[in-house]
Parts: C-alpha cells; sequence; structure tokens
C-alpha cells in the first residue's frame, strides 16, 4: 500500500529489495507522529504534504560528491557550455540558466557554479541562475548550508579546493561566491509543476540517475517535461549509465569524446513553446481549444465570403502545424487584397514559429500599417525581441500591447518575468496580479489565440504559483 503510494506521487518505485528499508522508514516516522499502526499513519501520510517529504527524505539515497562523472564535467566546460556562450552572444542574450534535478546535497550544482566561477569570468556579469531541485528535505538542509566532508571532495581537483572551500572543522566549508550563484528548492519531479513555469526555459539540465528509481512510464513523462523545460538547442545531461534508448526519440544524441548528451534541436511550435514557459502542469486543468483570430470590425465588412473562407483554413492549417499550406492559402488571399490585417499577422506567427525573426517582424509592422490600433502585433514583437535578447525592445512591445489592450494578460506575464530578472519585485507582483485581474475581465479576449491552448482558469492558477515564488534574483558583477 505504501510503495503504490510512494510511487504514485513521486515516481520512486521501491522492488522487493528496498521493502525491508521502506519498512523501517515507515517505523521510524509513526513513531515521531505518534501513530499506533500502519494504517492510522498512511491517513496521516494522505492528509500532508510535510508529512510525505519527510518520508521521502528518509527512503531516497543522497550518494554523490563534487565533479562526480568527472568526464561528463569536462564535456560541460570544454563543449556545452562554449557552444550556448557563442550562440548567446550572437544575438546579444546576456542570460545561462541551468537546472540539477534530483541535486541531492548541492555537490552537482555547486559544482556548475565553481566551472564558471573558474573557467569563464567574461560571463559573471551575465544573468545566471543555477537550480538544484530534490525531494529529500534533509539533502537540500545540507546543500544550503554548504559544508562537506572529505569524502565529497575527493575527485575534485586542488585549485578548486584551494580556491572556494575554507577548512573547517572535521570538513570543508564553500565560500559565498559558490554559494551565491545555486538556489535550492524542493521539487517532486513526477507531481511538482515544473520551474519552466516560473521562469521560463532553461540551457542545460542535468538529471543523472534520479530516473533510475523510476518505472519506465514515468521516466518517459518526466523526460518529455524536459524537452519542454529546454531552449531549442539545449542540453539534457543523463547518468554516464542510462539512456534515452526506447524513453524518447524527441532528443538528438551527440557523441563527444566517448560519452553522450542529448540536446533539443528544433524550431518547431516557437511561438507556443515561448508562451508555455509560464504555464505550470496543472493536471486538474484541461486545454481549451485554440481560438481563432478576431476579426477587426472593419474587415467584416469589407472581406468576402471566399476570402473568409479561405483565411479560415489557413487558420485551421496553422493550428494543425502545416505551415508551408497556410502560407499558400495565405499568400493566395495577397493576390486578391494585400491590406487585410489577419493575413499580415497569420505570416507573422507562422516565420515566428519557424525561427525566421526578420520576415515575421516585417509582417508585423505591416499589420501595424493596416491596423494600428491592434495590440496583437506588438505582442509577437515582443515575443521576438525577448527571444532575441532585445529586453528594452521587448518591454517596450509589451507595454503598447497593453495600453491598446489592458486585458491582454499574456504581455502583463512577460512583463513580470522581465521585471523579476531585474530585481524589479514590486513592479513584477503588480503586473501579475494585473495578469489574474484581465483574464477574471476577459477570460475569453483576444490574447486567448496565443495562449497555446490554455484557458484562462489554469493560467490564473499559474500566475498565483508565480506570485508566491516570485523572489529576488542573484546576478553577479
Amino acid at each position: 500500500m505504501f510503495r503504490d503510494y510512494i510511487h504514485e506521487h513521486s515516481g520512486i518505485f521501491l522492488d522487493e529489495s528496498k521493502l525491508d528499508s521502506l519498512r523501517i522508514s515507515l517505523h521510524t516516522r509513526a513513531s515521531r507522529t505518534n501513530c499506533f499502526s500502519y494504517n492510522d499513519y498512511f491517513q496521516i501520510l494522505k492528509g500532508s504534504e510535510e508529512e510525505f517529504r519527510e518520508l521521502i527524505s528518509l527512503i531516497t539515497i543522497n550518494e554523490t560528491s563534487f565533479f562526480r562523472y568527472f568526464a561528463q564535467f569536462e564535456v560541460f566546460r570544454n563543449n556545452i557550455l562554449p557552444d550556448i556562450i557563442r550562440r548567446k552572444e550572437k544575438i546579444g542574450n546576456k542570460s545561462l540558466r541551468i537546472w540539477s534535478a534530483g541535486c541531492s546535497t548541492g555537490e552537482e550544482p555547486y559544482t556548475v557554479a565553481l566551472i564558471i566561477l573558474d573557467g569563464f569570468p567574461e560571463i559573471l556579469t551575465w544573468n545566471i541562475e543555477i537550480l538544484g531541485t530534490d525531494v529529500s528535505k534533509k539533502a537540500l538542509s545540507q546543500a544550503k548550508e554548504g559544508f562537506y566532508h572529505s569524502r565529497s571532495l575527493r575527485i575534485t581537483p586542488q585549485r578548486y579546493i584551494d580556491k572556494y572551500f575554507e577548512p573547517s572543522g572535521d570538513g570543508f566549508q564553500i565560500k559565498d561566491e559558490v554559494k551565491r550563484m545555486v538556489n535550492f528548492k524542493y521539487h517532486n519531479l513526477v507531481k511538482e509543476p515544473y520551474p519552466l513555469s516560473v521562469l521560463g526555459s532553461w540551457d542545460v539540465i542535468f538529471c543523472r540517475n534520479v530516473t533510475i528509481y523510476f518505472k519506465p512510464e514515468s521516466t518517459k513523462r518526466v523526460v518529455r517535461k524536459f524537452y519542454e523545460s529546454l531552449n531549442d538547442d539545449g542540453y539534457l545531461l543523463i547518468g554516464h549509465s542510462e539512456t534515452l534508448y526506447q524513453i524518447s526519440s524527441d532528443f538528438v544524441p551527440i557523441e563527444i569524446n566517448g560519452l553522450f548528451v542529448y540536446q533539443k534541436q528544433t524550431q518547431k511550435s516557437w511561438l507556443t513553446q515561448l508562451n508555455n514557459q509560464y504555464i505550470s502542469h496543472l493536471p486538474s486543468l484541461r486545454k481549451a481549444p485554440v481560438k481563432l483570430i478576431e476579426i477587426p470590425e472593419e474587415e467584416k465588412i469589407e472581406a468576402d465570403e471566399e476570402i473568409e473562407n479561405l483565411l479560415g483554413k489557413a487558420v485551421e492549417l496553422l493550428n494543425d502545424g502545416k505551415n508551408e499550406e497556410a502560407k499558400k492559402l495565405l499568400k493566395k488571399i495577397f493576390k486578391q487584397d494585400e491590406k487585410i490585417f489577419r493575413v499580415h499577422l497569420l505570416l507573422a506567427r507562422i516565420y515566428a514559429d519557424e525561427g525566421k525573426f526578420d520576415q515575421s517582424v516585417n509582417y508585423c509592422h505591416n499589420a501595424l500599417k493596416i491596423n494600428p490600433m491592434q495590440a496583437a502585433p506588438h505582442y509577437l514583437l515582443g515575443l521576438i525581441y525577448k527571444k532575441q535578447g532585445k529586453i528594452t525592445d521587448a518591454i517596450d512591445e509589451f507595454r503598447k500591447t497593453i495600453y491598446l489592450d489592458e486585458n491582454f494578460a499574456l504581455a502583463h506575464i512577460h512583463l513580470a518575468q522581465i521585471l523579476q530578472l531585474e530585481n524589479k519585485l514590486d513592479e513584477a507582483t503588480r503586473e501579475l496580479r494585473n495578469a489574474i485581474n484581465a483574464m477574471n475581465r476577459a477570460p475569453e479576449g483576444e490574447w486567448l489565440q496565443f495562449s497555446g491552448g490554455y484557458n484562462s482558469e489554469f493560467l490564473i492558477r499559474t500566475c498565483q504559483e508565480m506570485l508566491k515564488k516570485i523572489k529576488p534574483i542573484e546576478k553577479l558583477g
């Protein structure tokens, strides 16, 4: 009974060899909660998330060390980080986000911080976020403390120990300059909304020797969520003895010096991905159907029936991901009338999804020349500039969107995320509340066509989660 409950709510499956250990953990927690039977303790466990976390802390094994699987960290330092930095410098995007999922007592994310501090001083002025998450509260507490015994440093190069650790008692205390780079949070890979819902997508995800405790179906779900959480061309690093064979075909395996890393190589549905980075995976709410683009009042009068039919078909093709067919129909409409606002906006969305941002920007401006009072083109321009790292321009377009349509909820959400990155927490909080108010006022407003199919109730819940977690982001330099 306990094994099945733990598996359902954490993904961890304890086979027959682990049952004695489970019994010991159950006895320990039942005694501490003054339960006199396992049935009594089971009722407490079902009703208390806090108690569930305490039990998980007991049954999970936290065996790790700094620079564990040294060769993989060499690839991270020599190949992966330089590739990410090179691509981001081309577009002026000075942010780096790395997630250590199942970080145990913190050695893995701290190793990432050491590598960046020691080998990449040129990016220390960037917005760098390193997040470590785990299901063990005890392990996370140790990670935040930053004290380690010699065993945890047994394969760490001496120069790192000399430069970034202070001898303390029978061990070593990691220095504050390293600790400031890493945040630690509780996170259940199977149950919790993913961190992508709060702050956007990730450049690298480490998840090593975590899913070995999962059944295949749970591992498939987790890996799929990792794929959704990563930026295009982002990397997933798993344990050296693990493989994605028969688990996922989404990632492209890349061999570097005899090691395999996995990369997300796609431009497909970029616009949806960028919007979905704020959407929690709340299981109780379903997606709403994708909404068709609203017809501006002046076009309702001017557009004839043939054009309306072609536009409708183009939207259906776009929603089905058939971009090329949609483009052919839209260009057919152009031959009849080049001044139809929706055609330009649809083409802007298509080219954005294909990563052809210059063409998309041109079509956005064309749409605004036809109808300068429409919010949607400004919103799409904001997304593109944000993707390109042109944050000032993105803020300007999101504010124009809100000026033209104060109920454009997604613009408030994106603006809130940027403001949080700038540590303008009061303004970010206000924008999230504005987003909630906007969705309450206009649950099916124009913004819904860009929501990736998620309804207002779903997004309100997401904003509420973001408000709970909003806090300063440490910046170096």
